[in-house]
């Protein structure tokens, strides 16, 4: 059965599986993510551009604390950069805990173990085997505990710098029950 939309455009092909926002969750990541790599494209230059004017660097920093995501920057396998939501997914109080220490800390041993394989390997042959892919990833907060996450990476240009972002599976799989509940539903209107 077709949907209403594709009735009033005369089309006649079938109908998408499952109607939603106009971008998918992982299109939204990837968006997001090179949103973050644009801020960062300009690498030396570009914080030596705002470190001269200040004002800039400070709003840039501002809005990433800001944002409701654990955002990680991370230079040489070591974090550089978190903000609150990296410390309330983490478990941690302060930002001091988790800046200048190897970001596998806030990974499973199994994880940490393939890190530096994983980064050397994309700096090596720049084969995008994580970069620019959202995973789904098993966190370790400072308590021991698990936390499943959704990950996605980019590279900034200087080499060795990535800025990480993180979405807490839970959020996004009741989202994704929810439409496929509402497609359900609007299917059985339809028909």
């Amino acid at each position: 059965m077709l949907s209403p939309w594709h009735v009033s455009q005369g089309l006649s092909s079938s109908p998408p599986t499952a109607p939603g926002p106009f971008f998918s969750d992982e299109s939204l990541i990837m968006l997001l993510g090179l949103g973050l790599s644009l801020l960062f494209w300009y690498g030396g230059m570009w914080r030596d551009r705002l470190n001269r004017s200040g004002t800039q660097l400070k709003d840039v920093m501002a809005a990433l604390e800001h944002v409701s995501e654990p955002v990680i920057i991370m230079a040489n396998h070591t974090i550089s950069y978190v903000n609150s939501a990296t410390l309330a997914t983490f478990g941690y109080e302060s930002k001091d805990e988790l800046e200048g220490q190897q970001v596998t800390i806030l990974m499973t041993q199994k994880d940490a173990i393939a890190h530096h394989s994983y980064v050397g390997h994309y700096e090596k042959t720049g084969e995008r085997r994580v970069i620019g892919k959202p995973r789904v990833v098993t966190g370790r907060r400072r308590d021991g505990s698990s936390v499943s996450l959704t990950l996605a990476v980019s590279p900034c240009s200087a080499t060795g710098e990535y800025v990480g972002i993180l979405y807490p599976r839970t959020e996004m799989e009741a989202r994704a029950t929810a439409e496929a509940h509402l497609a359900t539903k609007t299917n059985e209107l339809l028909e």
